[in-house]
């Protein structure tokens, strides 16, 4: 038999770390390791319940497991690879395979780090240490999402080489791409607001943009004449019945902005795409953030950014170019970002032809994250 291609997940949830994993799977399957690839997902429950990205993969070919956190995995064989997927493995999951690595068992380990802060995945000062030997051998390749991820990681490791570099997430070259419409006179002619996320805990920073929002219509009402009108929508709600933070976040827009928001739960990529579309800027203000695909995503359709400055902003934001500044994550308004707001709303002040310009720029940035290869790293 060949040898395995192992690829560990935390769950098979459809968003952010499962998704880059599905997407190398899918990459590697096409280079012709499809039956060699095993992803196992220590997710429980959870997978059993949301299932329908691991169906997907099985649909095409791919072998998916799902194991509890408490299991072990399973044995490797002399040859194989194994990629770990997200520092949010159990801990004894990482121990082990840095503990194969360190006997021999694999002769290269690769891992992919999406979480922006290792400290609090990552608590085991032995797992710290066997990773910092992994990485100077040159056995262990780690790569994280950002460049601001890959300082916490350098500065939490206290370890700086090639074998820990950067590596974007990469979106999808095709049926998004294909989607994109051009821009005509009128497309900007009001400010059409999009923030794709769950509001979870509030890390997105749902209320933190009312605010901003509020701040600015409190100095030039959203009717003013020769203004700008502000439209915003939110993507992605959740709409269980814990979902009581939501329901807050729903109502304050609503009382804002009246008819001039709207919101849908968690849909399909096609439906953010279409969402997309029908916007031209795109929000993120996450007070914390690894990095963004759907601002990369965003880009390639032609929405320049409105972005803080978390993980991803020095990849994703050329300011005044690509998209605007929001300065560095804080739940304070700053009277600068007021003014951001409202600038963008005068015609005079920040022309359509400035914002045409921009969004040629962004969709040009945008197409270099559809370029982006994983075998380049682990072929």
């Amino acid at each position: 038999m060949a040898a395995r291609f192992w690829l560990y997940s935390h769950n098979f949830t459809h968003s952010g770390a499962p998704l880059v994993l599905a997407a190398i799977a899918r990459e590697l399957a096409v280079a012709g390791l499809r039956k060699q690839l095993r992803i196992v997902s220590w997710g429980g429950l959870h997978d059993q319940r949301h299932s329908t990205l691991q169906h997907q993969l099985a649909d095409e070919g791919i072998h998916c497991q799902v194991l509890n956190p408490d299991q072990s995995p399973p044995k490797i064989k002399p040859g194989d690879r194994l990629l770990l997927n997200t520092v949010a493995l159990p801990d004894a999951v990482m121990r082990q395979a840095l503990v194969w690595l360190s006997a021999g068992k694999l002769q290269r380990l690769d891992w992919y780090a999406h979480e922006s802060d290792p400290k609090i995945w990552l608590q085991s000062n032995d797992t710290r240490r066997l990773i910092v030997e992994a990485l100077s051998s040159g056995r262990l390749q780690m790569r994280v999402p950002s460049f601001r991820v890959m300082l916490a990681y350098q500065k939490w490791l206290e370890f700086e080489g090639a074998e820990l570099d950067v590596l974007c997430p990469a979106i999808s070259p095709t049926s998004m791409i294909e989607a994109r419409q051009p821009i005509g006179k009128g497309h900007f002619n009001n400010l059409r607001l999009l923030l794709v996320g769950a509001v979870g805990s509030g890390n997105k920073g749902h209320l933190w943009l009312l605010r901003l929002l509020e701040s600015a219509l409190k100095e030039i009402p959203n009717d003013a004449v020769e203004m700008r009108a502000i439209r915003l929508q939110f993507a992605g709600l959740e709409t269980a019945n814990y979902a009581a933070l939501t329901r807050v976040v729903i109502r304050q827009a609503e009382e804002l902005l009246g008819d001039q928001f709207a919101w849908h739960p968690a849909s399909s990529k096609e439906q953010i795409f279409q969402d997309m579309q029908r916007s031209n800027l795109l929000v993120n203000c996450s007070l914390k953030e690894a990095f963004s695909c759907v601002c990369s995503e965003a880009m390639a359709l032609g929405l320049p950014l409105i972005r803080i400055q978390n993980g991803g902003f020095e990849e994703q934001l050329m300011p005044e170019e690509t998209g605007f500044d929001l300065g560095c994550p804080s739940p304070e308004i700053s009277p600068e970002q007021v003014q951001l707001i409202n600038r963008l709303r005068d015609p005079l002040a920040c022309p359509e032809s400035k914002l045409f310009k921009m969004a040629t720029a962004a969709r040009a940035r945008g197409r270099q994250f559809a370029a982006i290869s994983y075998q380049d790293w682990l072929l």
